[in-house]
């Protein structure tokens, strides 16, 4: 990895990357208190801040879910180092947009509406950043590097998951919320400004054929199906983001800061612990060599499955008080760490092994109906989720979230077509390796 990070453009693409995260996951964890503390549980409209808080975190995801298809057929068309700067500079000016209007005097409804239309003109933005960011990755590092960027790309994530969180909840106590969306703002343009002067040393031949969008995205679907069981492993991935989004999303929030009445600083707490966790599992599987793609996902699915189960019995335990708070806190923080590690060990192999196998001027198309897919029911969780707790408790959303792991945790340890899928990947793998010696 030490020699991933001596390529200029690639620390550029990397720092640009992080702040933005940054400046995101800290007025995502801002905005998501904000919208709580406008609507507390002893007041009239009592849990509905679950309902809202769900509402206006799943609207960026369901706008980037909605744009992606076509996104993807437009970034193999264009110069994918200019989208990253451009949809990152428009996401400045959004967000300065919106600290204007917040800041002229709105009531907490009309909050509502502005953080939902800003999160979907975001979501649209991410759209064409993500599958910009990730088919660029053989561009800029060749392929020999792209297993290190992706540990490298799972650090971005732990990063902004430390310093984000950690941020936002200070900024929000201290500062309030306008000083969080200043913070946003200021890191998207960072962000675009350091993206500007990325270079793509490593030419992938792309197609120059003139077709239009929607034959684009008809050769993007086509190309999935061709590959057998992928589609059923997006399939199944669809379904793991629909067990675990509702809880983590706004289950876990909820429960700290309402159901237990603890400050921002417990959830705070716990959100650093993951994300450190991530980042040393990032960084150790981003240096590792797997023998099999197969044998390390299983393994890997089933770990994560076992310790989501223990999580949601461990909030089932403190919130019919069978466990102290301190006790819940102390487990909750081993199991963010478990599920952090396997995480890194089933995500990183499966998505680089994935970029490698997929042609160059099909990535673009590819990823973005893969990311599509895959976050497809992270919207409808949200709001199922916010419904749930407004009408029960947490405790009961994590029990429907376990059983509903059941399903995608058989599917990716059992079905036929999965599995060959994950063969034609180490297949492929293996033969790379016996050319390269």
């Amino acid at each position: 990895m030490k020699e991933l990070f001596k390529n200029k453009s690639f620390v550029l693409l990397f720092q640009g990357a992080m702040v933005s995260a940054i400046g995101t996951t800290l007025y995502g964890f801002a905005g998501g208190m904000y919208v709580m503390d406008l609507f507390p549980e002893n007041d009239v409209n009592g849990k509905i801040g679950a309902l809202f808080f769900a509402i206006v975190g799943a609207s960026p995801i369901l706008f980037r879910v909605l744009f992606s298809p076509m996104a993807g057929a437009l970034v193999d068309k264009w110069n994918k180092i200019k989208i990253l700067y451009m949809t990152d500079f428009i996401r400045g000016f959004l967000f300065l947009a919106s600290l204007y209007i917040l800041q002229s005097g709105i009531d907490k409804y009309e909050i509502i509406i502005l953080f939902t239309i800003v999160g979907g003109l975001a979501g649209i933005n991410e759209a064409f950043f993500g599958p910009a960011a990730t088919s660029s990755i053989p561009d800029i590092v060749g392929d020999d590097q792209i297993q290190a960027a992706q540990g490298a790309q799972s650090i971005i994530g732990s990063v902004t998951g430390i310093v984000g969180v950690a941020a936002g909840a200070v900024f929000y106590v201290a500062l309030g919320i306008q000083v969080a969306i200043l913070v946003n703002t200021i890191s998207f343009f960072l962000s675009a400004l350091s993206e500007m002067f990325i270079r793509t040393k490593y030419k992938h031949e792309i197609s120059k054929e003139d077709r239009k969008l929607s034959e684009d995205i008809k050769s993007g679907l086509s190309y999935m199906k061709e590959k057998t069981g992928l589609l059923n492993m997006m399939k199944y991935s669809l379904i793991i983001n629909f067990a675990f989004t509702p809880l983590f999303a706004v289950g876990i929030p909820f429960l700290f800061k309402t159901e237990l009445g603890r400050s921002e600083y417990h959830l705070m707490t716990t959100s650093i612990v993951f994300s450190v966790a991530l980042m040393i599992g990032g960084i150790a599987v981003g240096s590792m060599k797997f023998t099999s793609i197969k044998s390390t996902v299983i393994k890997g699915i089933y770990a994560m499955s076992a310790t989501f189960a223990l999580l949601a019995l461990s909030i089932f335990l403190v919130t019919y008080s069978i466990i102290g708070y301190w006790i819940f806190f102390a487990v909750y923080l081993l199991i963010s760490i478990g599920l952090a590690m396997f995480m890194s060990l089933t995500n990183i192999p499966l998505n680089t092994a994935m970029i490698k196998a997929i042609e160059p001027s099909f990535r673009g198309r590819v990823f973005s109906i893969i990311q599509a897919l895959a976050t497809g029911a992270i919207p409808l969780a949200m709001v199922l989720g916010g419904v749930i707790i407004s009408l029960s408790n947490t405790a009961f959303l994590g029990l429907f979230c376990t059983l509903a792991m059941l399903y995608p945790m058989l599917g990716f340890t059992r079905n036929s077509k999965v599995m060959t899928f994950f063969e034609s990947l180490d297949k492929e793998e293996n033969a790379r390796l016996q050319e390269a010696n």
